[in-house]
Order: structure tokens, then sequence, then C-alpha cells
């Protein structure tokens, strides 16, 4: 079944794993979500003996690169990336994830969709020789792509149809609460998926008395804090999966940012414990 990971940055807070590990499991978080960036610069054996000592699952990381934009930051990533691959795969992490942008200044659909099929073609060839899969996250509110000049995927076909046009098999979806809703998904669409299809999930709520077309990617809310997103809909469809991946709280509220890390992950914890289904403590 899946189980609670943390990841830091989500709740707005920069911290090393080495220095939030014992905290995260002091509050009942049973995984991890690394920072590349930061977390795979320590040594090796000590982010695995803490993981050890903690019992924290190494849930996934972010994906390192940006793909979207300048061809030779791409290509220097992807040099990197094999490095920060076999790291993960030595601490058990089988996951990494990253979004898709549902628009583009300037190439059209199809030629944005040609950009992200070629490079996240490599990318997952990289990861999957690790073990690692990738799972990829659109990205729907109707606010992002307005006034842009070319709309981009931004439902979960479409993220299956880029999925399958890459045609690796480490390549996944993450799936997110707030994106699932204003998408218009609904519990049905759960059965376009398998379990292994999902390398992540994230959770959170919606700022209540906003319309849909009106909400805001980086507004949200903590879990069940205005019952605007239906979450007990959104994990009845994981367990329907067999999901037993990381389910991760995203909320994006600056508040917690502001808390100290130990009292932010706390308040996190309580309000997911709120929603979270009786059958899967």
């Amino acid at each position: 079944m899946f189980y609670k990971a943390i990841q830091p940055g989500a709740i707005g807070h920069s911290v090393q794993f080495l220095n939030a590990a014992a905290v995260c499991k002091e509050i009942g978080y049973e995984g991890y979500w690394f920072d590349a960036g930061q977390d795979f610069k320590a040594d090796l054996s000590q982010t695995k003996d803490l993981l050890a000592q903690t019992g924290l699952k190494a849930a996934g990381f972010g994906l390192p690169l940006d793909f979207r934009r300048d061809l030779a930051a791409f290509e220097e990533g992807l040099l990197n990336l094999p490095v920060k691959a076999r790291y993960a795969r030595e601490l058990g992490i089988t996951g990494c994830a990253t979004w898709i942008l549902p628009f583009h200044d300037t190439l059209d659909f199809e030629e944005n969709y040609a950009l992200h099929k070629e490079r996240l073609r490599l990318v997952c060839e990289v990861l999957q020789d690790e073990g690692i899969r990738l799972g990829l996250e659109f990205v729907a509110p109707e606010t992002m792509r307005k006034g842009k000049a070319h709309p981009f995927i931004h439902t979960l076909g479409g993220i299956l149809n880029l999925c399958d046009d890459i045609d690796v098999n480490s390549c996944g979806v993450l799936l997110d609460a707030y994106h699932w809703h204003l998408a218009g998904q609904t519990l049905e669409d759960f059965s376009r998926l398998m379990g292994q299809d999902v390398v992540c999930a994230h959770v959170m709520d919606a700022p209540a008395g906003v319309p849909d077309e009106d909400q805001l990617d980086n507004v949200r809310c903590l879990p069940g804090a205005t019952g605007v997103l239906n979450l007990a809909e959104f994990f009845a469809g994981l367990s329907s999966l067999a999901y037993d991946g990381p389910v991760v709280v995203e909320p994006f509220e600056p508040r917690l940012a502001r808390l100290p890390f130990k009292e932010a992950a706390r308040e996190v914890m309580g309000a997911l414990e709120k929603v979270w289904p009786k059958a899967s403590n």
C-alpha cells in the first residue's frame, strides 16, 4: 500500500536529508523524497547508514536537469545524470519525477511534443539503466495557459500519449490531486492506469470559493483544509491500482516556510493523517 513521504522543498524548506531524517522519522513519515542537487552531494555511505538507522524509505528524487529549453544546458545535464542515477540506485530509489509545462512561448504543439519525446526518451534510457522510472506530471490550471502562444499537454490522456510515444519502459506518471481535479479527471480514469505506471502521488487541497478556471498553480492548501478536492476518491483510485509508492503533500503554503522545519513537517503530517484512508494505516 502507498505510504506517507515528505519532500521538504514542497513545504517551503531547504534542508538536507542528513539534517532532516531523524525529525521526519520521529514525526511518523515513512519515506523521504530527495533533492538531488543537495542531497546527492553527501557521502553515499553516510546517507545509506542514516536510511538504515531511521528505517525511512528512499522514496525518489526530482529530475536534476532542465530538458525544456536550452539544448546545451540539457546536454550538460544529461552527461551528469548517470552519476546521480547511480547514487540514487545505491540508496534503493526506483522513482524520479518532473513536470510538463502546459504551454510554450515559441514552439507550437507539434514542435514542443517532438522536443519532449526526443529529450525525455534519452533521460528515460539513462534512468532505466539504473532501474529507475521517470514520472511525468501534467499541469492542469487553465490560468497557466491563458495568454500563452502555444498551449501544451495538461491532461492525463496527453501524458499517457507522451509516455507511449517515448516508448521506454521506465516512463510513467506522477499523479497530483490538484491537477487531477482541474483536468476534470474522475475515479473512472484510474482504469486507464496500472499501479506500475504511477511513480509518485501528490496531495493537497484547493482554495475555496474560486472557480476551477481561476485556480492558480502555486496557490493551494493543506490536505482536507477546504474539501474542494475529493481526496477520498483520489485515494480510492490509487488503492484500485494497488499503488505502493510514496504520497507527498505539496500544499504551496508560504506560511509553512516561515515555521521551523520540524513544526512545519508536524503540521503537514497532522493534515495528511486526517484525510488518510483508514484501511491504509
